[in-house]
């Protein structure tokens, strides 16, 4: 099977551990053989994460990809992590406009940085159903959008009689933990959550620490930036399952999709804390279902097609092609 590289040279590996994870997860279980670098990869299709800027770390992000593309005739795919959708003549970045900051300071330039590389990319892909991206052909002419499933995961058992790692505790030093950024909302929520509850807030969201913190509370809490956020995190809610923790929503807006309705979060705190290994247990149930449904939808065509674009065969040998090679930095 022709190799697939993670090229993560415009985003740091902590930021992203969770896409790389299941990144690594969905392929894996496929048959590709997988390899994970700050550098693009010329015997490889080359998938990248969504982040673009113009220049930073001394690397111009926009130049090291296109020098890399037409030195060898590539194209690379592109991750996408944020909800980017078109209303009218207006672009909306994670639901707001792109001139207003919020959440995410640097959206303009990571919305042009994502329109110049548009040129070399093969297609766009997600990790699951998220995000939407429902207007994505009126933004992203001529550019296909492939949805990467689930993966099936050998998830940890809820009780504490069965081996092996991380059984759930039903008494642990904390009720809950939160990990991530922290806003005004989020910071209001956890505020009055402490006041009834142990509550656990690290902004740490890199393994091991994190996975550490983790194994200090009962339920992870999964907090929207904002009063009006529409989405779950996915992503959040599968590092909580590998943990063997089960995770609620606290707040937001959200609109219920394939992700949430088979896996319930809508719980309060006390009904979380009532019985975790059981909402756990539920919680692993509906996610594994969700990864069986899903493997009858991988888009191995794609992947195919994208090799033969490029003339790799499962060796990853090129005719007359350059020896591999990395891109500019």
């Amino acid at each position: 099977m022709t190799a697939v590289h993670l090229c993560l040279f415009n985003n740091p590996l902590a930021g992203v551990t969770d896409q790389v994870f299941f990144l690594e997860a969905a392929l894996r279980n496929r048959g590709f053989a997988v390899s994970l670098s700050d550098r693009l990869r010329a015997d490889a299709l080359n998938l990248v994460i969504e982040n673009y800027r113009p220049a930073a770390e001394g690397c111009n992000f926009h130049e090291a990809v296109g020098a890399f593309c037409r030195r060898f005739d590539k194209r690379v795919g592109v991750v996408m992590t944020e909800h980017i959708e078109r209303r009218g003549r207006e672009i909306l970045f994670d639901g707001t406009p792109l001139e207003d900051p919020g959440y995410i300071g640097n959206k303009l330039s990571r919305f042009f940085g994502l329109l110049s590389q548009s040129q070399h990319a093969f297609g766009f892909f997600t990790l699951g159903p998220l995000p939407e991206l429902e207007t994505f052909g009126d933004i992203f002419l001529q550019h296909d959008l492939y949805r990467l499933p689930f993966p099936a995961l050998d998830l940890p058992p809820p009780r504490r009689e069965e081996p092996p790692a991380r059984p759930l505790r039903r008494r642990s030093a904390y009720d809950f933990v939160f990990t991530g950024a922290m806003t005004p909302y989020r910071a209001d929520l956890l505020a009055g959550l402490n006041r009834r509850f142990r509550v656990l807030v690290s902004s740490q969201v890199a393994e091991p620490k994190r996975a550490e913190l983790y194994g200090q509370a009962d339920v992870a809490l999964n907090i929207p930036q904002d009063p009006s956020w529409s989405w779950i995190s996915p992503m959040r809610v599968m590092f909580g399952l590998r943990m063997g923790r089960p995770t609620i929503n606290v707040g937001g807006s959200l609109q219920r999709g394939e992700f949430d309705r088979a896996i319930p979060m809508d719980l309060e705190a006390e009904a979380a804390l009532a019985d975790p290994a059981g909402l756990y247990a539920r919680q692993k149930e509906g996610y594994l279902r969700l990864a069986r449904e899903g493997e009858r939808r991988f888009p191995e065509q794609a992947f195919r097609l994208w090799a033969q674009v490029e003339g790799l065969d499962p060796a990853g040998h090129r005719t007359g092609a350059a020896s591999p090679a990395a891109a500019p930095r």
